[in-house]
């Protein structure tokens, strides 16, 4: 028995498994310390579990929440029902398609009620099915490519072990030993041919087991028929994931929605997936967790444990929408095309007829760095769902810190809409999840990203718990696990936003998400440890600093109103009336948008770059007061609307105006900021108004300023700034802010320990950023460890003159202990003359110079190019502008288009890692006017390979030799396009459409070295090349690259294609990385060689023009000649003639030399073996009777011919050349040698050899099955079989 606080070990002889204690025979009682179990979820911190004792109704009941993340598994622990029982998980969608099968293929039942799926396999109609309409919709797919990685793994393993590893490995033993025997048996001196092939068959058995271990475990398991059909009542689906047929052992669902029926795909992988059924049929959507975020953020904001409470989340009565914006195509990545989808079911939620609740709040823990954030597409449709529809967005601020300026899209956007949240961490968090062996002080985590925004916002509008250990997804095998991060902020605030939304729908109050949010924000607790960079307006807090704040208030301000939030926290004598009072005042419900400046910014962000900082501002400030859906809001509301504010902040360097009169309307005030006397470093004041009448709500909007002050380093300091024995706790940040040198290109920071110091862990982050830019473009973020007896650490980096550099250095958050360190930041110049820093060489440009300046310090230059990727630049083939289905309208009407583009690509070797790029949209998602680009690369037999948006750095690939075929869709609304195409306006369109290039860059497989030289002579001349210079101080050096590339590796790159690399100027290994920047030459025609009969001319020979065109005439006449005995050489039905005249031809030369003789040996072996055609309708024949047909046709004889013929035909061309292989193959077969001919037949399949003739990929690999079967290896052959449909689907996989 087991009680709180205690232990009771009631068996003689028991171990207690935590204490080690042993009772040796007598009952003895451990008195152990209480668990922190509040410290799992932490739910004190922000007052979430005093709200409860004090309203325990108010637990989230009523309240929905659409959380998208990577899905929500509904058979996880906690998340089955509410705290008042009704259903938790409502809803289950997955908006990325990764999930999509295209299920249009309609079959009926034959009369032994049997269906042939799209794998080939037979299904068995169970006859419990009803279906009115005896019609089945029949699709295809490969279930391994919904598994998360690690059940992928887990699966295969698995299975590898249970049906493939023993049959295998005996297999290969036997192998080996018959060829190893084989070997030692023959004689060496022995040549003869039949010894020789029968050796390599053998050798063939060995390699041919070898390729199938690499090949065919990937494969195990099957790609499943999907089956979908109407009951009578409703659309119902199975899926066969086993692969046996055997339909009446599948699950039969209906659509989640409707009916709440998920399954797994098998005990084994345990992975839980449900369906949804769109287009009368036409497309099955399963819908299964490619991770486990989304089922562990959902758990923290409303897991129910009804038996044990203290594992609940934050609000146990909420509900969930579990909205899978997760690509498994993509490593779980977003696209344009989830997002869209996610925000529309969120939008048709909120519209009259939805078959649903709607959704109230959005928890999102996902999102990019952004360049900017005044466009978009996507960022537009965010807003709206907050403005226009009324739900409240809460959202991750992200985990790029420590550095400013680190929030990502979303919360950043143009008009501060969402709510971000950073993650913060608490002493009994430190000791229940970390297991630390002491706490340490409240903080936000060392690596949680901070405001503001570019545009001036905050950023971080509030803080909660970053961690938290609770339930993950049943195909981890885990109850519950640790994660942490800004995600697992989030859901603890969304959590604590949806009890609040619990009471006032429990007390039928009015709310908009301005309100609600407003409330929030002004009743924070500011910590102080850190930043309001990091924190925003604070911790979320529930009673305690409620009625603390809102006691102050009504002190100050003397009232008879209070907000009805804090008055619903409150439950004081009166709250009803007064919450009665106080909800019919239209300001509280009101937003008020605050636009900075011509840009339309969120606040004031004086960076400091190029000097800004030095001179004072003046900003101009719009007021803009809107209602929820403000276009069709209550007139009278805005009419009547009149308010009188108090401006104030208390910064002196801020002037503004005190007083504020506003009505409905934009409204204009100045600020004025002087930071001209402000110490280096960061600054941050807000100007705040104030109701004058309503002091009780605290202020009504803000305009956040933020000047960061950056610091000078200058000659006199040897552009060099130090810091000695800096004191560090946990968590302890230092900032630096430098103002660029000019000059200056790139920056060494080194840090060491004092001598005497203990280790500790730290974080360096480095960031430098333009407006418009993210600060991805050049950062540096390091964690380094130090002590006594550690090295010095050193990194370098590059800088960009002129601009404002923050430097952090930050004590790991749970690096226990103070420590004491050194370090410093030292600026340095190599200043190439190229203006954007990248250079571009075109073939015909001649020598190109760039001078090299070293402005601040002496440096040895050295300058080297190398060229790592051929960039191949393809044109669509094909397109086609065609609108999307129902999942893709747009609520309220109207629909979205998608123009779907072909590229065709081919690989000439195997190896190769390849990144697709679409140029003209870039790196864009969040901020970019398309709504989402997606491309997928398939191999020449329609299987998906790699797919890739809008980050295609993320996505580099490695490919087989062989051709592919590029899919990408670009989704739009029909109210414009690219480049503000309006779909009006067709024949723009058309020329976009064909216009839009891709771009591949392609690795080579050795770097192309481009030769520079001192001098431009020398780059003329190729003479003396260019040696390591020292380069003084304020002193350049010129170099000349030379425009010749060799020719071996460059002959094959067509004309107008890219060479893309780097040019490094300096000699130091350590410093290259830092000096180097990106090179681009552009292959120009390359050079012809001369012809035979130009030859003959400059030599001289003095033939006159008359005798060189009858020489050329005979020439002709010999190769006609030549040409029509080839064609000859099969045609002859006499044996001897014919073997005469193969002799004749193949000992003769020719103008083509050995190609030729290759000719005439190519059509000797099909006369040989004429009658053996490996066709479509000979896949099905016995290969022991096609040996019997070749036996019939030769001799002893004729099989010696044949195989000289095989060697000579060797000779001359590879055995993988598409004319030869397919005799290969006939004559293995025509000595009984079946290894062989899989060898090459699988050649064949896997693309390596194209342009057979007579025979495909996929009857390659059945003809190879067959084979496999003879030789005795039924795994090999019946995975062979079961794989076909994955590798050679029937048609390309949806987007």
């Amino acid at each position: 028995m087991i009680r709180r606080g205690s232990v009771i070990l009631s068996r003689a002889g028991t171990k207690f498994p935590r204490t080690g204690f042993t009772n040796c025979g007598r009952m003895a009682q451990v008195s152990l310390p209480e668990f922190p179990v509040w410290g799992l979820v932490p739910k004190k911190e922000t007052g979430a579990s005093a709200l409860l004792e004090r309203f325990p109704d108010f637990d989230g009941r009523g309240v929905v929440i659409a959380v998208f993340d990577t899905g929500v598994d509904p058979g996880a622990p906690g998340l089955q029902v509410t705290s008042d029982g009704k259903p938790k998980v409502i809803d289950r969608i997955d908006c990325s398609g990764s999930g999509d099968v295209d299920t249009s293929t309609v079959v009926e039942k034959g009369p032994d009620g049997v269906i042939v799926g799209l794998s080939g396999r037979k299904l068995k109609i169970p006859d419990s099915w009803k279906c009115p309409s005896g019609k089945f919709h029949i699709g295809l797919k490969d279930i391994s490519t919904l598994y998360p990685k690690s059940v992928a793994e887990r699966v295969m393993k698995e299975r590898k072990t249970k049906v493939w590893d023993s049959a295998h490995k005996l297999a290969v033993a036997n192998a080996v030993k018959e060829f190893k025997d084989f070997e030692k048996s023959k004689s060496s001196e022995e040549v003869d041919l039949e010894v020789k092939f029968q050796s390599d068959e053998l050798e063939a058995r060995v390699e041919v087991l070898s390729a199938a271990e690499r090949t065919y475990p990937p494969f195990l398991i099957p790609s499943a028929d999907c089956v979908v059909f109407h009951d009578g009542e409703r659309w119902r689906a199975c899926v066969d994931a086993e692969g046996q047929g055997d339909l009446e052992k599948c699950k039969v669902m209906g659509i989640y929605r409707e009916t709440l029926e998920f399954s797994s795909f098998s005990d084994r992988d345990v992975l839980n997936y449900s369906f949804n059924i769109y287009d009368e049929g036409n497309l099955l959507e399963i819908v299964a967790v490619p991770g486990s975020h989304g089922t562990h953020v959902a758990s923290i904001a409303s897991a129910n444990f009804a038996d044990e409470p203290e594992k609940n989340g934050v609000a146990p009565g909420t509900q969930i929408v579990s909205i899978g914006i997760a690509d498994s195509r993509l490593a779980t990545m977003e696209t344009g095309t989830c997002l869209i989808r996610a925000m529309n079911y969120v939008i048709a939620s909120r519209l009259p007829g939805f078959p649903g609740p709607p959704i109230d709040l959005i928890n999102m823990s996902y999102g990019e760095c952004t360049s900017f954030t005044d466009s978009g597409r996507i960022a537009k449709l965010m807003s709206e769902v907050v403005v226009k529809y009324g739900v409240i967005w809460v959202n991750s601020a992200g985990n790029e810190g420590p550095s400013l300026s680190t929030v990502g899209v979303p919360p950043d956007l143009a008009d501060d809409s969402l709510i971000g949240i950073g993650a913060y961490v608490f002493p009994e968090m430190v000791i229940a999840e970390y297991s630390l062996r002491e706490k340490v002080p409240e903080m936000p985590f060392t690596w949680a990203s901070r405001g503001p925004t570019n545009n001036g916002a905050r950023g971080v509008s509030l803080v909660a718990p970053g961690a938290a250990v609770t339930s993950v997804p049943n195909f981890t095998l885990k109850n519950n696990a640790l994660m942490n991060g800004s995600s697992m902020a989030s859901p603890n605030a969304c959590g604590c936003f949806a009890l609040v939304l619990s009471g006032l729908k429990a007390k039928k109050l009015p709310y908009t998400p301005f309100s609600v949010r407003r409330s929030m924000e002004v009743t924070a607790k500011a910590v102080d440890r850190d930043c309001c960079f990091a924190e925003g307006h604070g911790l979320i807090q529930g009673i305690p600093i409620c009625i603390k704040k809102t006691s102050e208030l009504i002190a100050k301000f003397p009232c008879k109103r209070i907000m009805y939030f804090e008055f619903l926290e409150l439950q004081v004598d009166k709250a009803l009336d007064h919450l009665l009072t106080w909800s019919k005042e239209p300001v509280v419900n009101m937003n008020f948008v605050v636009n900075v400046g011509t840009n339309r910014m969120s606040g004031i962000y004086i960076r400091g770059n190029y000097g800004e900082s030095a001179t004072v501002h003046e900003r101009s400030v719009e007021v803009v007061p809107m209602l929820l859906n403000d276009e069709e809001a209550d007139t009278k509301t805005k009419i009547d609307f009149d308010k009188r504010l108090v401006l104030s902040s208390s910064a002196s360097w801020l002037k503004h105006s005190s007083h504020l009169s506003v009505s409905f309307g934009a409204k204009t005030f100045v600020i004025r900021v002087d930071p001209t006397g402000l110490k280096p470093g960061v600054h941050f004041a807000a100007v705040k108004a104030y109701d004058v009448s309503n002091p009780g709500l605290d202020w009504l909007f803000e305009v956040p300023v933020t000047v960061v002050k950056p610091e000078p380093v200058t000659e006199q300091d040897g552009w060099m700034k130090s810091y000695e024995k800096v004191h560090f706790e946990p968590g302890v940040i230092k900032r630096h802010f430098f103002l660029i040198p000019d000059g200056a290109t790139f920056c060494v920071f080194r840090m060491k320990a004092p001598v005497g110091e203990k280790s500790a862990r730290f974080i360096l982050h480095c960031v430098h950023f333009k407006n418009d830019e993210s600060y991805r473009g050049m950062h540096l973020n390091r964690v380094i460890s130090i002590s006594q007896d550690s090295s010095e650490a050193k990194f370098i980096f590059q800088v960009r003159e002129k601009l404002t550099l923050e430097v952090t250095v930050a004590k790991w958050w749970a690096s226990l202990g103070s420590v004491s360190a050194d370090y410093s930041i030292e600026f340095g110049s190599v200043k190439p003359s190229i203006s954007d820093s990248t250079l571009t060489i075109h073939g015909s440009d001649g020598v190109t110079r760039v001078d090299v300046r070293t402005e601040l310090s002496q440096q040895e230059i050295l300058p080297s190019i190398s060229l790592k990727q051929h960039v191949v630049v393809l044109r669509p083939t094909e397109w086609k502008l065609e609108p999307l289905g129902v999942r893709d309208t747009i609520p309220g009407g109207g629909r979205i288009y998608a123009v779907n583009l072909s590229y065709n690509l081919h690989v000439p070797k195997s190896g190769i890692e390849v990144v697709p790029v679409c140029s003209l949209l870039g790196d864009y998602l969040y901020e970019n006017e398309v709504e989402s680009q997606l491309w997928m690369l398939f191999d020449s037999n329609k299987r998906l390979v790699a797919s890739g948006d809008a980050f295609p750095a993320n996505y580099k690939t490695k490919l087989d030799k062989g051709d592919y075929v590029i899919k990408l869709q670009l989704m739009t609304q029909n109210r414009g396009f690219v480049l503000k195409v309006r779909h009006d306006k067709k024949e723009l369109l058309e020329k976009v459409a064909a216009d839009l290039i891709m771009t591949v860059s392609m690795k080579l497989s050795s770097a192309i070295n481009l030769d520079v030289y001192p001098t431009w002579n020398d780059a003329i001349t190729s003479g003396k090349k260019f040696r390591a210079t020292t380069c003084s101080k304020n002193t350049s050096v010129s170099a000349y690259i030379s425009p010749f590339l060799p020719e071996k590796p460059v002959k094959l790159i067509p004309v107008g294609h890219m060479l893309t690399g780097t040019i490094c100027y300096v000699r130091d290994e350590w410093m290259k990385k830092a000096c180097s920047y990106p090179i681009r030459f552009v292959i120009a025609e390359h050079p012809k060689k001369n012809s035979n009969a130009a030859g003959k001319e400059e030599a001289g020979k003095g033939k006159k023009k008359d005798d060189e065109k009858d020489e050329k005439k005979t020439d002709a006449f010999k190769e006609a000649v030549r040409e029509l005995k080839i064609s000859w050489i099969g045609k002859l039905d006499d044996e001897e003639a014919r073997r005469k005249l193969y002799l004749e031809v193949s000992s003769s030369e020719g103008d083509n030399g050995d190609g030729d003789k290759l000719d005439a040996h190519v059509a000797y072996l099909q006369s040989l073996s004429s009658k053996v055609d490996l066709c479509k309708e000979e896949v099905e024949v016995d290969p022991k009777k096609l040996d019997q047909i070749v036996e019939g046709r030769l001799d002893e004889a004729g099989k010696r011919e044949a195989a000289d013929a095989v060697m000579q035909a060797l000779k001359f061309a590879d055995a993988t050349d598409a004319k030869v292989i397919r005799l290969i193959v006939r004559h293995a077969l025509a000595l009984g040698h079946r290894a062989r001919a899989v060898k090459y037949l699988w050649k064949i399949r896997s693309g390596d050899v194209t342009g057979v003739e007579g025979i495909t990929a996929q009857e390659a690999e059945l003809w190879a099955a067959k084979l496999c079967d003879e030789l005795g290896w039924p795994h090999v052959s019946r995975l062979a079989r079961v794989s076909i449909p994955t590798r050679f689907p029937p048609t390309y996989e949806l987007f």
